[in-house]
């Protein structure tokens, strides 16, 4: 376990400088006490009645700008699943959105 002190919120990793080729490099399943936890790969799941989902993982990915693979899932509440897709990924965040309006949850994976 990574400790640090809750009044500074250190980072567990961080970076000197922007990384241009990034390849094997996996950071996941840690867990801090008194610090931000950062990672290669997040999960997240948004609800509402939207035509669009926003998740953004800005503040646990290592790398800036650097989703490389994502995965996502849709679940509708009335049972009747919408047209849906990603439409954009950037800036760590991925935007999923559907022909209509419906209440639901979107799931996302992601992995640098």
């Amino acid at each position: 376990m990574f400790r640090g002190t809750s009044r500074i919120n250190f980072p567990i990793v961080k970076l000197k400088g922007e990384f241009h080729e990034i390849d094997q490099v996996l950071i996941d399943q840690n867990n801090a006490s008194g610090m931000m936890l950062k990672s290669t790969t997040d999960k997240s799941k948004v609800s509402a009645n939207e035509t669009r989902w926003v998740a953004d993982f800005s503040p646990v990915l290592v790398f800036a700008n650097r989703i490389n693979h994502y995965q996502h899932s849709f679940f509708a509440e009335s049972g009747q699943i919408p047209a849906n897709a990603v439409t954009n990924v950037s800036n760590n965040v991925v935007v999923v959105e559907t022909d209509r309006a419906v209440t639901g949850t979107v799931s996302v994976i992601v992995y640098q």
